[in-house]
């Protein structure tokens, strides 16, 4: 969505959607690590809100990160190179020139704890 006036909404709907995907992993007493990465991604949505008003940050890169973090925590370096995606998917921003490189890099800062 290039006109981050618009970006809001949709900000605000897929936070109250992680959300709600927390409360029904805490009832269905899902793995705390699972429950946690979700409200994670609720946080994540809420930094990606305020920053993109004043900036156009990459969430398709943010979108990589986010489960290759989790991924190596789990697994080690065999998941952690899950994140080895975020330079095709940073190029192809860059390319249909959606987000200069340095707004797509800036993305693997986003990824959870």
């Amino acid at each position: 969505m290039n006109d981050r006036t618009k970006r809001t909404v949709p900000f605000l709907l897929a936070i109250a959607g992680y959300l709600i995907g927390v409360a029904g992993l805490r009832t269905l007493a899902s793995p705390t690590a699972v429950t946690a990465l979700r409200l994670c991604y609720a946080g994540n949505g809420a930094v990606f809100l305020g920053l993109s008003r004043p900036w156009k940050i990459s969430v398709h890169a943010s979108g990589v990160i986010g489960p290759a973090t989790a991924l190596g925590s789990a697994l080690g370096i065999p998941g952690a190179l899950f994140g080895a995606l975020v330079v095709p998917v940073a190029r192809a921003r860059t390319r249909l020139g959606a987000h200069s490189w340095g707004r797509s890099r800036s993305a693997r800062f986003s990824r959870p704890p």
